[in-house]
């Protein structure tokens, strides 16, 4: 399945038609809906969760928030604040310009406020934050402030205020500074101020004071989707009489 940087390029469709002709791979472009569904149901099932939950996912090239309890969220939505996105568009300078960060956070407010709006109106037990760019601030935040982040990875979690701090050092930081952040991926360390901006501007807006990490992925939401229904088959069957 393609995601946002097919879903939005000019020849993404040619692109697919050509894998699929080339490679014979059945490859197919997803909604942003569709990507928060598969999310979730990916993350549900890794975490066996129960109750409500608020989840939130910064990916390469957007953002998903679902809200959901039970096997169906109730609440989902996709954004164009995808931390590599965002990072081409507003940051041209190392370290940034004070007007390329107040670009970037008037662009995320305003991209927020919808779902905002749409979220204090709801109420969860679990608050989330899945992806890999969440993983990296919580360990940046960590590494910042010269502490042992916890040894199992579902215990990884960032609070507001740390998270204040890191973008706050973030916007003087060099990418030399960035890249000795202990556990921060090399390959990330350009994409933490956008991706830490864009989810400090979600967390101040919906209240949320800490999000817990979430492992799991979009991978294993496919494969929850195409497991469901032959579970469900396979349980008919096994009640049919005879």
């Amino acid at each position: 399945m393609a995601t946002s940087a097919v879903r939005e390029a000019k020849n993404g469709r040619a692109f697919v038609r050509r894998v699929r002709s080339r490679l014979g791979v059945p490859l197919r472009i997803i909604s942003g809906r569709e990507e928060a569904r598969l999310i979730y149901l990916g993350l549900r099932h890794r975490l066996r969760l129960r109750r409500s939950a608020l989840i939130v996912w910064i990916g390469g090239g957007s953002a998903q928030v679902i809200h959901g309890s039970g096997s169906r969220p109730g609440y989902l939505t996709s954004l164009p604040l995808g931390a590599a996105r965002l990072t081409q568009r507003f940051i041209r300078h190392d370290p940034p310009q004070p007007d390329e960060i107040e670009a970037l956070r008037r662009y995320a407010r305003r991209a927020w406020a919808p779902v905002v709006r749409a979220i204090r109106r709801r109420s969860w037990r679990h608050s989330l934050g899945g992806s890999s760019m969440t993983r990296e601030l919580a360990l940046a935040a960590y590494g910042l402030q010269c502490r042992q982040p916890p040894a199992e990875e579902r215990r990884l979690s960032i609070n507001r205020r740390s998270l204040h701090r890191l973008v706050d050092w973030l916007f003087t930081s060099t990418a030399r500074e960035r890249s000795r952040l202990a556990g921060v991926d090399p390959r990330r360390q350009d994409l933490l101020l956008a991706a830490g901006i864009v989810l400090l501007t979600w967390m101040e807006g919906c209240r949320v004071a800490r999000l817990r990490y979430a492992p799991g992925s979009l991978r294993e939401g496919l494969i929850f989707n195409k497991i469901a229904p032959l579970a469900r088959l396979a349980v008919d069957e096994a009640r049919r009489p005879g």
